[in-house]
């Protein structure tokens, strides 16, 4: 004989993974609301931002030459001296980052120069052979060598802002895709649930 599941059974089943998804879609939500408010403190404080990115690459050169450092002691031969001299150089990029960050900034702006006028070039050239959405591939490969070459124009003053400003862009559009995506997650997710209770009260 067959005895069917109580009702509070399968609700008590089915709460779990509602659960844990309304966590996740909230987890998204609260990322996308953080990302937002970096972004926003690096737009309006480019120059705090430059600094503390040219800070933490120095802390990450500084680690990073210290973990080759020990694993050097596991190497021999050529890969022995690869290893010490790439330990040396990391390590002496992290010093001198973290030291003058002021100076680190105006190398990493001129690093970013030549990655917007390649990237530019890139696009522009996809562009005039024919590529899906030419106008606004070349549209966007314009507005970036334009933007570099505002940045070596102004350089070094304008190392104090265009890395903050870039970055912070970068947060605030990712914080605002990041929300959005919670959002429109928790809608469909509350959508059936809705339903499903219009239809039990039917």
């Amino acid at each position: 004989m067959s005895t069917s599941p109580a009702p509070h059974s399968l609700g008590a089943g089915l709460s779990g993974p509602r659960r844990a998804g309304s966590r996740s879609t909230a987890l998204l939500i609260a990322l996308g609301g953080v990302e937002i408010a970096l972004g926003l403190i690096a737009i309006v404080w480019p120059a705090v931002a430059s600094l503390s990115i040219a800070i933490l690459l120095g802390c990450l050169f500084f680690v990073e030459g210290g973990v080759v450092l020990v694993s050097a002691f596991f190497a021999r031969g050529w890969q022995l001296l690869g290893r010490l001299v790439w330990s040396f150089v990391s390590g002496l990029a992290g010093i001198y980052l973290i030291a003058y960050p002021e100076g680190g900034v105006v190398g990493l702006t001129m690093v970013l120069v030549i990655v917007l006028f390649l990237a530019g070039v890139s696009l522009v050239g996809t562009g005039l052979l024919g590529a899906e959405n030419r106008g606004l591939l070349m549209a966007v490969g314009a507005l970036n060598i334009v933007f570099g070459a505002l940045i070596w124009a102004n350089l070094p003053s304008s190392a104090s802002w265009a890395i903050g400003l870039l970055v912070g862009f970068h947060f605030l559009a990712s914080g605002l895709r990041r929300a959005w995506s919670g959002l429109a997650l928790r809608r469909e997710k509350r959508g059936p649930g809705i339903r499903e209770g219009a239809l039990s009260r039917a």
